[in-house]
């Protein structure tokens, strides 16, 4: 009887011990997001930057969702499309010279978000995050992206546009080839396992004297989204 107590008392021990590290990891992830979020001065707000909507062929077919404002860098947008799919869209801080085809690097590797540096959570959706890095964006040399992924496709590339699908596991964009990411998307640890893959487009448009950043995600990973879908959206 003496021994079984102390096996009940042991696993019980042993049971409270993993709550308290789950709760603790908890907490340092909440922290972060809200530390990042007051360095950024986030707030959001319920305006669509003109040049944003003109991207679109048609915007009513999109349902605008928030934009989300910050001291250091230029606004980002959100919309959903047909219920499934999520777009975010970014306004670059780029020189007018940037050229897409000749000034971008794109690789397919395992990759994990930069660590000892702050993000901001943009998407939190049930199988994987989409976040930013807080702070202002670091100076174009050229585009680094990378996608770890299956049925990754270079769909356009030239000088004016970047256009990328893929069956993501996790994908970032940085500008310096040993910079920081400035967006990453992962699948969340507990559904790594699963072999779960997230569909994706990412395009970089030049539009003027400006590049924008174009990510549409699906929702779920059993939302699937064809190749071409964004283009269809977007304006030549």
């Amino acid at each position: 009887m003496r021994k079984t107590t102390i096996v009940i008392t042991c696993v019980l021990a042993i049971l409270l011990s993993f709550i308290a590290f789950l709760y603790v990891i908890f907490s340092r992830n909440s922290q972060k997001i809200t530390q990042a979020n007051v360095l950024d001065g986030v707030r959001t707000v319920i305006v669509i930057p003109p040049d944003y909507l003109k991207l679109f062929r048609n915007p009513k077919q999109l349902k605008f969702d928030k934009t989300i404002e910050s001291k250091d860098r230029n606004p980002i947008s959100q919309f959903d499309y047909e219920k499934d799919f999520r777009i975010n869209v970014y306004r670059l801080d780029s020189p007018d010279s940037l050229t897409l085809g000749k000034e971008s690097r794109v690789t397919a590797k395992s990759s994990s978000q930069t660590e000892f540096f702050l993000f901001n959570v943009l998407d939190k959706f049930s199988k994987y995050d989409l976040v930013y890095r807080t702070g202002p964006q670091d100076k174009i040399s050229s585009i680094y992206l990378n996608i770890d992924g299956d049925q990754t496709s270079e769909l356009v590339k030239n000088d004016s546009l970047l256009y990328y699908y893929s069956q993501a596991r996790s994908f970032y964009i940085k500008y310096k080839q040993d910079g920081v990411q400035d967006f990453f998307m992962g699948i969340k640890y507990e559904n790594q396992r699963e072999g779960v893959k997230i569909p994706i487009e990412v395009m970089f448009k030049k539009q003027g004297n400006n590049v924008y950043l174009i990510i549409m995600t699906s929702a779920d990973s059993l939302n699937q989204l064809k190749p071409g879908v964004l283009a269809d959206l977007i304006v030549n």
